[in-house]
């Protein structure tokens, strides 16, 4: 009895004494090795002087798997390759380095899969930054108000870009949108007031509100035949706007859609389009044609004004020969017809 007692107790105890060797093992997973990770200032290629990395620059989640916040308002150039620890992070969360004004370039690992809301968000002084294939998700605002960004790839990994992911950036001139994209969020661009030119792949299905809005040097845009409705607002104000291709697969104009594009002198509207909203045109102040291709008008709301309100007084409204009746049925204002 006393031999099968003492057994018992040496089954606990190497019992226990795995157990511990198995906790340390865990805790020394994310701790940190100084002789693992960078001290030494290194100079890129470009002769930028990377900045050193402190456990003290960080934090972490428990799992070693976000980065929940970025803490050194002093780094400029980050290259987070260079670390043990940030170099294998799934996840750049919320916030992490929302307001890291002096912060000029960032290179992010292959290990990210997601870069969060706000996550660069004010990052004023940024001017560069690498995401690589590995992200899948770009959240709502994340490089919002990066004012000296002048230009980014989007990697063909990402499906989304999100709600206001890029809005405010003011020196944004041009972007990659990759063929993997299919919808462009709420505001995604807004207020980009440098971008002249955007490529929208034919992946994009959706365009939502506001999401071009105020991008004041945007000149010319080629919606694709992908696209089936141009939401609230997703032009207005946007003063430079020459031309605009709109195709047969677009059945409805959101409200102010076209709001405020002074320099949009004429627009066609193809057969497939059922519907135009308030101030879809309002405030155009130097459109001089709009060609209707269907012989079966748009439904407008029931004062045609609001669609073409402030416009030129010798707009032309251009429709199918034998289609006068059903257009003047429709609302629309019988001067400014013309058939052909």
């Amino acid at each position: 009895m006393k031999q099968k007692i003492t057994h018992m107790r040496l089954i606990r105890y190497l019992f226990t004494t795995v157990l511990a060797l198995l906790f340390i093992s865990c805790s020394k997973g994310c701790s940190y090795n100084e002789s693992q990770s960078s001290h030494v200032e290194q100079t890129t290629s470009s002769n930028q002087v990377e900045d050193k990395i402190s456990p003290d620059d960080y934090e972490l989640s428990t799992d070693c798997l976000t980065l929940i916040k970025w803490k050194n308002p002093n780094t400029k150039v980050l290259d987070m390759n260079r670390d043990t620890h940030l170099s294998k992070i799934r996840f750049i969360g919320d916030w992490a380095f929302g307001d890291c004004n002096g912060l000029t370039s960032i290179n992010i690992p292959n290990s990210v899969t997601s870069i969060g809301e706000w996550a660069f968000m004010q990052c004023s002084s940024l001017t560069s930054i690498n995401i690589p294939n590995s992200v899948t998700s770009i959240k709502h605002y994340a490089f919002s108000n990066c004012s000296s960004l002048t230009s980014i790839d989007i990697p063909n990994s990402v499906t989304s870009i999100e709600q206001g992911t890029f809005s405010d950036c003011n020196s944004l001139t041009n972007t990659y949108i990759p063929s993997s994209v299919t919808s462009i969020g709420k505001e995604a661009f807004a207020s980009c007031s440098h971008l002249t030119d955007i490529n929208i792949p034919s992946s994009v299905t959706s365009i939502e509100s506001q999401a071009f809005m105020q991008c004041l040097r945007l000149k010319s845009i080629n919606i694709p035949s992908s696209v089936t409705s141009i939401g609230k607002e997703v032009f207005a104000f946007c003063s430079s706007l020459t031309s605009i291709n709109i195709p047969n697969s677009v059945r409805s104009i959101g409200r102010a859609a076209f709001y405020d594009c002074g320099s949009l002198t004429n627009v066609t509207i193809p057969i497939s389009v059922t519907s135009i909203d308030k101030f879809a045109f309002a405030r155009c102040i130097n459109l001089g044609s709009v060609v209707f291709k269907g012989n079966n008008p748009p439904k407008i709301p029931s004062f045609d004004s609001y669609v073409f309100n402030e416009t030129p007084s010798n707009l032309k409204l251009i429709i199918p020969k034998g289609a006068k009746n059903r257009y003047i049925k429709a609302g629309y204002p019988e001067d400014k017809m013309i058939e052909q």
